[in-house]
C-alpha cells in the first residue's frame, strides 16, 4: 500500500490494524502518531483545460467529472468521516458522513476554478484547508458550443431603452420645477466600480444647469452602517463631500423581542413582507416602523432613489425598496451589479420603476428572464482627454490582464496562453512579458498555476521569482481606480479579456481602448456592444480556448504595425468618433440625467413643448397680457410665440403652424447671432421644436404652404445640427417640390412656375396686419407666377447634355416618374435626353454671342424637338444624396487642428490635406457628379446651392464635423451656405475673378482626382491678404472684379495649389480668385470643389491686418 502511495496509483488503501507489519506500527507507535487517513483528487488532472458536460439549464454551467482517491482510511470508524470541499476560496460543502463514493460529478459554471478537498473526522471541526488536496483547472466550453454573444448589430428588444447621451431631453420641464430633481443614491464608501460610477454622477449632475441658470439635479449619498465598526466609512466619502455631496449612514437594527417572534435567520424575509404589505408607514407598528425609520429619514422627499443590487443582498435591498415606497419616494431604481442565474434583481417584478444596466445585452439578459421592469441601458464611463500618441516599441511587446481574480474572469487562460507564447519567443531578439493588474480569491493558485508552467512570477505574494529564467509574469495586486488606468497607459502594449462566461460590458477594455492599447478578448456579452469580430480596433476570438487565445497574442505580437493601427482606432471610437460609441463620463452623466427626468417629468405633446419653450418667465406673463400682434410688432418675438402657441389647440391650421414655427425661430435670434446654439439652451431646443411644428403642418395643406413649412423644417433643423439625415429628407422633399419633372408637351410655352413659399398674416391689435415668410431662399432661374422664359447658355446645355450620357454610361435609369412625364415626347431613357440637349446647344449657340456667358431663351429656337429640354431643364432628373457615415466624414486629428488653429491665426488661412474621408470623398464626389442640380451658369463654371439640391445628409454631416474638428476657426459658427462648382470652360479659362464674400470663414475642398489635372499648379486657388475697402458696397466686392483686383494689385498672396481632398480654410472677407486651370477635357474630368460658407460678420472690418501676414 506503501508502495502504491509513492506511485500515486489510485488506490483506496485501508490498513487493518490485525494485518499491519508489526515494525512499521512499531515505528508509528514510537514516533507518537496514527497514520491520517487523507485524500487525492485523481480527476480533473492539475492544470486541465475540461469541457465539462452541458446541465441544460442554458446558465453556462458543467458538470465535470470528479474522481477522489481515499487513503490510510481506519478499519473501524470509518462511518465518522465526512469530505469537505472548498470551492475558489469562497464557500465550504460537506460530503457525509458516510464518504460519498469515488466518482462524483461537480457542478460549476465557466470559468478558472480552484478546488480544495479534504478529509475530516466527523466531530472535527472544519479548520482551514492547509492539508487539503488541491486543483486548478479552467472550465471552458466544449468546440462547437455557443457563448453569450451578440452575433451581430444590436437589436431592440421590448422594455429595453436606451436614454440619449448627447443632449437633456426634458430641459423644459427641468427650467419650470421649482427645485432640482432630489436623487438618493445607495452603495458602499469602498472605491469599486458601481461606487467610482456614482462618484462621476456627483461630479457632473450638479453641474446641469436650466435655462434660467439653476440647478437642475441635487444628489445624496446613503450607506448602510454594517454590524461591523470598523466599516463606517471608506475611501468615497471624503470625495463626495468635497463635492459637498451629503453622506447620510443610517443604521437599521432588528430588536430582539421581533428576532425571537420572527426566528432567527428569517428576520429580514419577514420584515420584507410587512413593509410590502403596509400602504402607508402609519400601517406599521411602532416598533416596525422604528427599525426603518432611519432609513426613511434620509430618503424622504427624494424624486428618485437608486440602488446596487448584488445577488447575496436581494433581501435587504427588498426591505430598502419597501421602505422608500413607504417614504413616499415615486421612483425607484435598481442597478444589478453583475448578472446572475436562478433569480432576479429586487424591483424586477415591476415594483422598481427601471433596471439600470450597462449594456444592451444585459437588459435583454433580464428581459428574457423574466424581469418585468423595464432595462434602461446606461454604459459607465471613463474620463476622456485627448487622445495621446502612442509610440509603438518594436522590440517589446508587454501583454496585461487587467480585473479581479475570480472564477468568472478565467484568468487561468490568460496564464495558460502567456506561457504558450513566452515559450515560443524565449529564444527570440522580441523582449514578451506579461503583467496582471488586479486581486482576489485566486492570486494564490495563479502564482503558482504560473510557476508550474514555467514562467517567471514577480511581484507575488505566494510565489516570486524576481530573477532567473522563464518569461516574466509580474502580479501587480490591486490598484486605485486612477492607478489602474495609468498603469495600462505607461506599462502595457496590449490588453488581454479572457473572460468566457456572460460579461455585463466589462469597462477595463474601455479604458484601454482610451488609452490607444490593443485589446483581445472572447466577446462574450456587453463587450459585443462595442467590439466584435471583424472590427478593426480591436480582436475578438472566435473560439473560447487556450489555442484560440495563444493564436491571437502570438499574430499581435508579431506584427507591430498592426497592434498600432489597433490602438489608434480603438481609442477615437470610444469616444464616439469613427463610428463609435461616446463612452466618456460626461456622455453617461447626460444619460443619467435624462433617465431622471424622464422618470419625474410627464410626456409632452408638441403643443405643450412649444408653450413649454415659448413661455418661459417673463415671456409668458407677456403673452398673458396682450396681443401676439402686438408682441410681434415691438420684436417680442418669445412672447409672441407663447401666445400663437396657447392659441393653437383651438386654432390649429397649416398657417398658425407656420406662423409659430417662424416666430420660434426669430426667437432664437440665430441669424443675427450667426451661431449654432449649444446643447441644453432654449434657443436649441426652439428650432427643433419649430421644425417639428413646421413638418406637423404638411399634411393635407396648399402647395405652397407645404414648400413654405418644408423649407422652414429644413432649415432649422440644419441650424440646430445633430439631426443631418432628418434635415437632408426635408431638403430634398422641398426640392422636389420646387423642382419636378413637367409633363412634356406644347402647353409648356405657357408654363409659369407655381409659389412655394406662402406668407402669414397676424393683426397687431390696433387694427394693422404685420406679414411674415419663410426666411429667404432663392432657387436659381425659378422666379414664382411668372411665365418661364427657359433661360439657358449653350454651354450649360452642352454640360447637361454630356452628364445625361454619364449617367446612362454608368448604368442609371430614369425613374418611372420621369419616364412617364417625358412619354408624350417619346423620351425613354437618358441617352435620347442626351441628344436632345446636345441639340438644342446646336441651335442656341447658332443665335448666342458666347456659349458661356450668352444665356438666350429657348423661345428663340422654338420647336417641338426642344420640348424635352423644356420639361427636363433646371429640374430634378436625378438625385444622388447619400446618407450620413457611422463613422467620421472629417478626418482632422487634433495635433492637425492645432498646426491649421496657428496658420490661420498667422495668416489668415490654412490647407489640410487628406481632410475628407475616402467615403466622404468618394460619395460627395459621386453626389456632385451625378446629380443633376447645375442650374446657376457663370463665366466658365456653373453652380449648385444648398437649397438647389445638394444637401445630403453626408453633406450636412460634412458641415458639422468641421465645426467639431476646428473648434477655434469655425467652431459654433452656423452654416451661411454651402455650394459646389463645376468648371467645365474651355482650356485655360480663368474661373472665377478676385472678389470677396461676406461670411466669416470658408471652408473649400476639391473634390477632382489629380489625374485630371494636366499641369503642375493649375486649378489652384489665390487668397490676397487683403479685403476690400470700407468704401466698396458688398455687390461690387463680389462681382465688379476689375475694381477688386486694382485694390489688391500690391497686397501679399498665397497660392494654394488645386490637390484632391485638399480642403483651403480662409476668411471669407480676403479677396480671393480661381488660378488658371488646365484640366483633361471630359465629363468626368471637370473640376469640382465643394465650399462651405459658415457665418455671417461685418464683412468689410472682418479681416484685421496680421503683422506677420506675408505668407
Amino acid at each position: 500500500c506503501a508502495a502504491r502511495k509513492a506511485a500515486t496509483v489510485p488506490y483506496r488503501c485501508i490498513i487493518p490494524h490485525t494485518t499491519m507489519p508489526k515494525q512499521f506500527r512499531a515505528a508509528l507507535l514510537l514516533l507518537g502518531a496514527a497514520a491520517r487517513p487523507y485524500i487525492k483528487i485523481a480527476e480533473p488532472l492539475q492544470d486541465a483545460v475540461v469541457y465539462g458536460e452541458d446541465d441544460g439549464t442554458g446558465q453556462n454551467i458543467r458538470g465535470v467529472r470528479l474522481v477522489l482517491h481515499y487513503y490510510d482510511l481506519p478499519d473501524d470508524g470509518y462511518d465518522r468521516l465526512r469530505v469537505v470541499t472548498r470551492v475558489d476560496r469562497g464557500y465550504t460543502n460537506t460530503l457525509g458522513p458516510p464518504l460519498p463514493d469515488s466518482t462524483l460529478t461537480l457542478s460549476s459554471r465557466l470559468g478558472t476554478h480552484f478546488l480544495e478537498i479534504v478529509l475530516r473526522d466527523r466531530d472535527e471541526p472544519d479548520g482551514d484547508f492547509g492539508d487539503a488536496a488541491t486543483v486548478t483547472y479552467d472550465l471552458v466550453p466544449a468546440p462547437g458550443d455557443a457563448i453569450l454573444r451578440e452575433a451581430g448589430e444590436v437589436k431592440d428588444v421590448e422594455g429595453v431603452i436606451r436614454p440619449r447621451g448627447d443632449e437633456l431631453s426634458h430641459a423644459a420641464c427641468l427650467d419650470r420645477r421649482e427645485r432640482p430633481i432630489r436623487v438618493v443614491l445607495a452603495g458602499q464608501l469602498q472605491l469599486g466600480g458601481q461606487s467610482m460610477l456614482a462618484l462621476e454622477q456627483a461630479r457632473r449632475l450638479p453641474l446641469i444647469k436650466t435655462w434660467s441658470g439653476r440647478r437642475a439635479f441635487s444628489l445624496d449619498f446613503a450607506f448602510a452602517i454594517p454590524p461591523q465598526p470598523n466599516r463606517t466609512t471608506g475611501p468615497l466619502e471624503p470625495l463626495l463631500k468635497a463635492l459637498d455631496v451629503p453622506v447620510h449612514k443610517f443604521y437599521t437594527q432588528i430588536p430582539g423581542h421581533l428576532v425571537r417572534e420572527w426566528g432567527r435567520g428569517n428576520t429580514t424575509n419577514r420584515l420584507s413582507s410587512i413593509l410590502a404589505a403596509a400602504r402607508h408607514l402609519d400601517d406599521l407598528a411602532e416598533d416596525v416602523r422604528g427599525i426603518i425609520q432611519p432609513f426613511v429619514d434620509v430618503v424622504k422627499g427624494a424624486d428618485i432613489f437608486s440602488f446596487t443590487n448584488h445577488e447575496n443582498h436581494r433581501h435587504d435591498d427588498r426591505t430598502m425598496v419597501e421602505a422608500a415606497r413607504l417614504a413616499g419616494v415615486p421612483h425607484i431604481l435598481c442597478e444589478p451589479s453583475n448578472l446572475w442565474w436562478g433569480s432576479l434583481p429586487t424591483g424586477a417584478d415591476g415594483t422598481a420603476s427601471a433596471l439600470v444596466v450597462p449594456s444592451h445585452f444585459a437588459g435583454r439578459f433580464w428581459r428574457e428572464r423574466g424581469a418585468l421592469t423595464q432595462a434602461a441601458v446606461v454604459p459607465p464611463g471613463f474620463e476622456a482627454g485627448p487622445i495621446l500618441r502612442q509610440e509603438t516599441n518594436v522590440s517589446r511587446v508587454r501583454f496585461g490582464f487587467v480585473g479581479r481574480l475570480a472564477p468568472q474572469k478565467s484568468p487561468g487562460l490568460f496564464i495558460r496562453a502567456a506561457a504558450a507564447v513566452g515559450a515560443a519567443y524565449r529564444h527570440t531578439p522580441l523582449d514578451v512579458s506579461f503583467a496582471v493588474l488586479g486581486d482576489g480569491p485566486l492570486r494564490e493558485p495563479l502564482e503558482r498555476l504560473a510557476h508550474r508552467l514555467g514562467l517567471r512570477v514577480t511581484g507575488g505574494r505566494y510565489v516570486s521569482e524576481e530573477r532567473g529564467p522563464g518569461t516574466e509574469m509580474h502580479f501587480a495586486g490591486w490598484l486605485e481606480p486612477s492607478d489602474v488606468r495609468a498603469a495600462v497607459r505607461e506599462s502595457l502594449d496590449v490588453v488581454v479579456h479572457s473572460n468566457v462566461l456572460e460579461e455585463t460590458f466589462c469597462m477595463c477594455n474601455v479604458e484601454a481602448m482610451a488609452e490607444g492599447k490593443a485589446v483581445v478578448t472572447f466577446g462574450v456579452g456587453g463587450v459585443s456592444e462595442y467590439l466584435r469580430r471583424g472590427d478593426a480596433h480591436g480582436i475578438v476570438v472566435d473560439t473560447p480556448s487556450v489555442a484560440g487565445l495563444t493564436e491571437a497574442l502570438l499574430r499581435v505580437a508579431e506584427d507591430s504595425e498592426w497592434r498600432r493601427r489597433l490602438g489608434a482606432e480603438a481609442a477615437p471610437r470610444v469616444r464616439g468618433l469613427h463610428g463609435g460609441q461616446d463612452l466618456s463620463f460626461d456622455r453617461m452623466a447626460v444619460q443619467y440625467a435624462n433617465l431622471y427626468s424622464g422618470l419625474v417629468c410627464p410626456a409632452r405633446d408638441l403643443n405643450q413643448r412649444a408653450q413649454d419653450v415659448a413661455c418661459v418667465g417673463v415671456d409668458g406673463e407677456k403673452a398673458d397680457d396682450e396681443n401676439p400682434g402686438a408682441l410681434l410688432r415691438r420684436d417680442e418675438y418669445w412672447a409672441a410665440a407663447c401666445g400663437v402657441a396657447r392659441l393653437l389647440p383651438s386654432n390649429d391650421n397649416p398657417q398658425m403652424r407656420q406662423l409659430l414655427a417662424l416666430l420660434l425661430g426669430e426667437a432664437t435670434r440665430i441669424d443675427r447671432e450667426n451661431v449654432t446654439p449649444l446643447l441644453n439652451t432654449r434657443e436649441r431646443e426652439a428650432l427643433l421644436v419649430a421644425a417639428a411644428v413646421a413638418e406637423s403642418g404638411l399634411p393635407n395643406t396648399t402647395l405652397d404652404r407645404r414648400g413654405a413649412l418644408t423649407a422652414l423644417a429644413a432649415q432649422y433643423l440644419t441650424k440646430a445640427q445633430g439631426a443631418v439625415d432628418q434635415a437632408a429628407t426635408h431638403w430634398e422633399a422641398l426640392f422636389k417640390l420646387r423642382r419636378p419633372v413637367l409633363n412634356c408637351s406644347g402647353s409648356l410655352w405657357s408654363y409659369a412656375v407655381p409659389d412655394t413659399a406662402a406668407l402669414v398674416f397676424m393683426e397687431d391689435g390696433s387694427g394693422g396686419v404685420l406679414q411674415m415668410g419663410a426666411t429667404g431662399l432663392k432657387l436659381s432661374n425659378l422666379i414664382p407666377d411668372r411665365p418661364s422664359d427657359f433661360e439657358a447658355t449653350p454651354g450649360k446645355l452642352r454640360h447637361a447634355a454630356a452628364q445625361f450620357a454619364h449617367l446612362a454610361s454608368t448604368g442609371v435609369e430614369l425613374a418611372p416618374s420621369v419616364v412617364d412625364a417625358l412619354a408624350p415626347c417619346s423620351v425613354t431613357s437618358l441617352d435620347e435626353l442626351a441628344s436632345s440637349y446636345a441639340d438644342a446647344a446646336e441651335r442656341l449657340s447658332a443665335i448666342s454671342q458666347d456659349d458661356e456667358t450668352d444665356a438666350r431663351s429657348l423661345r428663340e429656337v422654338a420647336s417641338d424637338a426642344v420640348l424635352p429640354v423644356l420639361a427636363t431643364l433646371d429640374r430634378g432628373v436625378h438625385l444622388y444624396m447619400p446618407r450620413s457615415m457611422d463613422s467620421e466624414a472629417v478626418l482632422i486629428d487634433e495635433q492637425t487642428a492645432a498646426k491649421a488653429t496657428a496658420d490661420f491665426e498667422r495668416i489668415n488661412l490654412c490647407v489640410i490635406d487628406g481632410a475628407l474621408s475616402d467615403h466622404a470623398l468618394t460619395h460627395l464626389r459621386k453626389q456632385l457628379v451625378e446629380s443633376t442640380v447645375w442650374y446657376d451658369a457663370k463665366r466658365g463654371h456653373l453652380g449648385a446651392y444648398l437649397e438647389d439640391g445638394i444637401a445630403s445628409g453626408l453633406l450636412l454631416q460634412v458641415v458639422e464635423e468641421f465645426g467639431a474638428k476646428l473648434p477655434d476657426i469655425v467652431g459654433p459658427k452656423r452654416l451661411v451656405q454651402a455650394w459646389g462648382y463645376k468648371y467645365h470652360g474651355q482650356e485655360a479659362d480663368m474661373g472665377i475673378r478676385p472678389h470677396a464674400d461676406e461670411g466669416a470663414v470658408t471652408v473649400n475642398c476639391w473634390l477632382t482626382p489629380d489625374r485630371y489635372n494636366l499641369r503642375q499648379g493649375s486649378g489652384g486657388l489665390r487668397i490676397y491678404n487683403a479685403s476690400v475697402p470700407d468704401t466698396m458696397p458688398f455687390l461690387q466686392a463680389n462681382r465688379d472684379f476689375r475694381a477688386v483686383r486694382k485694390h489688391v494689385e500690391h497686397a501679399d498672396r498665397v497660392d494654394v495649389d488645386h490637390r484632391q481632398n485638399r480642403c483651403v480654410v480662409f476668411r471669407s472677407a480676403l479677396v480671393h480668385e480661381t488660378l488658371p486651370f488646365y484640366f483633361e477635357r471630359s465629363y468626368d474630368a471637370y473640376r469640382i470643389n465643394l465650399s462651405l460658407m459658415y457665418g455671417v460678420s461685418d464683412w468689410r472690418s472682418a479681416y484685421q491686418s496680421s503683422p506677420d501676414a506675408s505668407a
